[in-house]
Protein backbone atom coordinates (compact mmCIF):
# COMPACT_ATOMS: atom_id res chain seq x y z
CA UNK A 1 0.00 0.00 0.00
CA UNK A 2 1.36 3.39 -0.95
CA UNK A 3 -0.50 6.38 0.47
CA UNK A 4 -0.11 9.31 2.80
CA UNK A 5 -1.23 7.65 6.01
CA UNK A 6 -2.36 4.29 7.31
CA UNK A 7 -4.42 4.01 10.50
CA UNK A 8 -5.03 0.74 12.32
CA UNK A 9 -7.73 1.24 14.98
CA UNK A 10 -7.81 -0.34 18.41
CA UNK A 11 -9.03 -3.93 18.44
CA UNK A 12 -8.20 -4.69 14.80
CA UNK A 13 -5.38 -6.72 13.29
CA UNK A 14 -4.02 -6.17 9.80
CA UNK A 15 -1.41 -8.18 7.94
CA UNK A 16 0.73 -7.19 4.94
CA UNK A 17 3.48 -8.84 2.91
CA UNK A 18 5.38 -5.53 2.74
CA UNK A 19 4.35 -1.98 3.49
CA UNK A 20 5.68 1.45 2.58
CA UNK A 21 3.86 4.51 3.90
CA UNK A 22 4.98 7.98 5.09
CA UNK A 23 2.87 8.05 8.27
CA UNK A 24 1.63 5.04 10.20
CA UNK A 25 -0.65 5.12 13.23
CA UNK A 26 -1.08 1.78 14.97
CA UNK A 27 -3.48 1.42 17.89
CA UNK A 28 -4.33 -2.19 17.04
CA UNK A 29 -1.95 -4.88 15.74
CA UNK A 30 0.08 -4.76 12.53
CA UNK A 31 1.92 -7.78 11.10
CA UNK A 32 4.33 -7.36 8.19
CA UNK A 33 6.03 -10.45 6.76
CA UNK A 34 8.56 -8.52 4.70
CA UNK A 35 9.80 -4.97 5.06
CA UNK A 36 7.92 -2.11 6.71
CA UNK A 37 9.17 1.33 5.69
CA UNK A 38 7.67 4.47 7.23
CA UNK A 39 8.87 7.95 8.02
CA UNK A 40 6.83 8.29 11.22
CA UNK A 41 5.25 5.48 13.23
CA UNK A 42 3.14 6.16 16.30
CA UNK A 43 0.37 4.68 18.39
CA UNK A 44 -0.30 2.49 21.41
CA UNK A 45 -0.58 -0.78 19.52
CA UNK A 46 1.81 -3.54 18.47
CA UNK A 47 3.93 -4.02 15.36
CA UNK A 48 5.39 -7.39 14.44
CA UNK A 49 7.61 -7.69 11.39
CA UNK A 50 10.80 -8.94 9.78
CA UNK A 51 12.53 -5.69 8.84
CA UNK A 52 11.26 -2.31 10.06
CA UNK A 53 12.78 0.93 8.78
CA UNK A 54 11.65 4.28 10.14
CA UNK A 55 12.66 7.85 10.88
CA UNK A 56 10.87 8.12 14.23
CA UNK A 57 8.78 5.56 16.09
CA UNK A 58 6.68 5.92 19.23
CA UNK A 59 4.75 2.69 19.83
CA UNK A 60 3.51 0.35 22.54
CA UNK A 61 5.22 -2.88 21.40
CA UNK A 62 7.60 -3.55 18.54
CA UNK A 63 8.74 -7.10 17.73
CA UNK A 64 11.08 -7.46 14.74
CA UNK A 65 14.09 -9.26 13.37
CA UNK A 66 15.77 -5.99 12.44
CA UNK A 67 14.98 -2.40 13.41
CA UNK A 68 16.71 0.57 11.83
CA UNK A 69 15.90 4.24 12.20
CA UNK A 70 16.75 7.51 13.90
CA UNK A 71 14.67 7.62 17.09
CA UNK A 72 12.73 4.87 18.90
CA UNK A 73 10.42 5.39 21.87
CA UNK A 74 8.49 2.28 22.94
CA UNK A 75 7.01 0.52 25.92
CA UNK A 76 8.57 -2.83 24.90
CA UNK A 77 11.19 -3.62 22.25
CA UNK A 78 11.94 -7.18 21.14
CA UNK A 79 14.38 -7.64 18.25
CA UNK A 80 17.41 -9.50 17.01
CA UNK A 81 19.27 -6.48 15.62
CA UNK A 82 18.54 -2.86 16.42
CA UNK A 83 20.37 0.03 14.72
CA UNK A 84 19.04 3.42 15.85
CA UNK A 85 21.22 6.46 15.22
CA UNK A 86 20.00 8.96 17.86
CA UNK A 87 18.27 7.39 20.84
CA UNK A 88 16.26 4.47 22.12
CA UNK A 89 13.91 4.86 25.07
CA UNK A 90 12.26 1.66 26.26
CA UNK A 91 9.75 2.25 29.05
CA UNK A 92 9.27 -1.32 30.26
CA UNK A 93 11.73 -3.68 28.59
CA UNK A 94 14.21 -4.02 25.74
CA UNK A 95 15.58 -7.31 24.45
CA UNK A 96 18.09 -7.49 21.60
CA UNK A 97 20.99 -9.65 20.48
CA UNK A 98 22.75 -6.72 18.82
CA UNK A 99 22.09 -3.06 19.56
CA UNK A 100 23.82 0.10 18.28
CA UNK A 101 22.74 3.61 19.22
CA UNK A 102 24.02 6.92 20.59
CA UNK A 103 21.81 6.91 23.68
CA UNK A 104 19.86 4.12 25.39
CA UNK A 105 17.45 4.70 28.28
CA UNK A 106 15.54 1.78 29.78
CA UNK A 107 14.32 0.24 33.01
CA UNK A 108 14.91 -3.45 32.25
CA UNK A 109 17.01 -4.96 29.48
CA UNK A 110 18.40 -8.18 28.09
CA UNK A 111 21.17 -7.34 25.63
CA UNK A 112 23.77 -9.67 24.18
CA UNK A 113 25.84 -6.99 22.41
CA UNK A 114 25.37 -3.28 23.02
CA UNK A 115 27.29 -0.38 21.46
CA UNK A 116 26.03 2.88 22.91
CA UNK A 117 27.68 6.19 23.72
CA UNK A 118 25.42 6.68 26.72
CA UNK A 119 23.36 4.15 28.71
CA UNK A 120 20.85 5.33 31.29
CA UNK A 121 19.17 2.75 33.50
CA UNK A 122 16.26 4.17 35.46
CA UNK A 123 14.17 2.74 38.27
CA UNK A 124 11.04 1.00 37.13
CA UNK A 125 8.13 3.32 37.86
CA UNK A 126 4.68 3.74 36.46
CA UNK A 127 5.24 6.48 33.88
CA UNK A 128 4.73 7.01 30.19
CA UNK A 129 7.35 7.02 27.49
CA UNK A 130 7.55 10.81 27.41
CA UNK A 131 8.09 11.01 31.17
CA UNK A 132 10.77 8.34 30.84
CA UNK A 133 12.42 10.47 28.15
CA UNK A 134 12.30 13.48 30.48
CA UNK A 135 13.79 11.42 33.34
CA UNK A 136 16.57 10.19 31.05
CA UNK A 137 17.29 13.76 29.98
CA UNK A 138 17.45 14.90 33.62
CA UNK A 139 19.81 12.03 34.45
CA UNK A 140 22.05 13.11 31.56
CA UNK A 141 22.08 16.74 32.74
CA UNK A 142 22.92 15.67 36.29
CA UNK A 143 25.80 13.55 35.02
CA UNK A 144 27.18 16.38 32.91
CA UNK A 145 26.93 18.85 35.81
CA UNK A 146 28.72 16.45 38.16
CA UNK A 147 31.46 15.92 35.57
CA UNK A 148 31.90 19.70 35.09
CA UNK A 149 32.05 20.15 38.87
CA UNK A 150 34.83 17.57 39.13
CA UNK A 151 36.73 19.18 36.26
CA UNK A 152 36.47 22.68 37.77
CA UNK A 153 37.67 21.45 41.17
CA UNK A 154 40.70 19.93 39.47
CA UNK A 155 41.51 23.23 37.71
CA UNK A 156 41.23 25.35 40.87
CA UNK A 157 44.37 23.81 42.25
CA UNK A 158 42.98 21.00 44.34
CA UNK A 159 46.12 18.95 44.26
CA UNK A 160 46.74 15.45 45.45
CA UNK A 161 48.81 15.13 48.62
CA UNK A 162 52.51 15.38 47.76
CA UNK A 163 54.56 12.24 48.08
CA UNK A 164 56.38 12.05 51.42
CA UNK A 165 60.09 12.83 51.41
CA UNK A 166 61.66 9.41 51.93
CA UNK A 167 65.03 10.85 53.03
CA UNK A 168 63.42 12.78 55.92
CA UNK A 169 61.42 9.72 56.99
CA UNK A 170 64.57 7.61 56.93
CA UNK A 171 66.46 10.16 59.08
CA UNK A 172 63.66 10.19 61.66
CA UNK A 173 63.57 6.38 61.76
CA UNK A 174 67.38 6.22 62.13
CA UNK A 175 67.31 8.74 64.98
CA UNK A 176 64.54 6.81 66.77
CA UNK A 177 66.45 3.56 66.37
CA UNK A 178 69.69 5.12 67.74
CA UNK A 179 67.88 6.64 70.70
CA UNK A 180 66.20 3.32 71.51
CA UNK A 181 69.51 1.39 71.34
CA UNK A 182 71.52 3.95 73.31
CA UNK A 183 68.86 4.24 76.02
CA UNK A 184 68.42 7.96 75.50
CA UNK A 185 64.89 9.22 75.92
CA UNK A 186 62.97 10.11 72.79
CA UNK A 187 62.30 13.74 72.01
CA UNK A 188 59.09 15.01 73.53
CA UNK A 189 56.55 17.07 71.63
CA UNK A 190 57.74 20.33 73.22
CA UNK A 191 61.35 19.66 72.28
CA UNK A 192 60.28 18.93 68.68
CA UNK A 193 58.48 22.25 68.45
CA UNK A 194 61.50 24.07 69.84
CA UNK A 195 63.83 22.42 67.32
Amino acid sequence: MNGKRLYIPYGTEQEYESLEVPNLIVNGTLRVRGTLTAKHIQGKGAIRGENIRFETMQIGLVDAEQLSGRELLADQVLCSACYVSDRIIAKDYIQAYELETDSLACCLSSLKSCKAEQIIVLKSKKRGVLRLAAAAWLQTVRGKLAWKRQQSQGRRGKQADPAPDLAVIQQVLDYLEKSRLSGQPEISGEERRAA
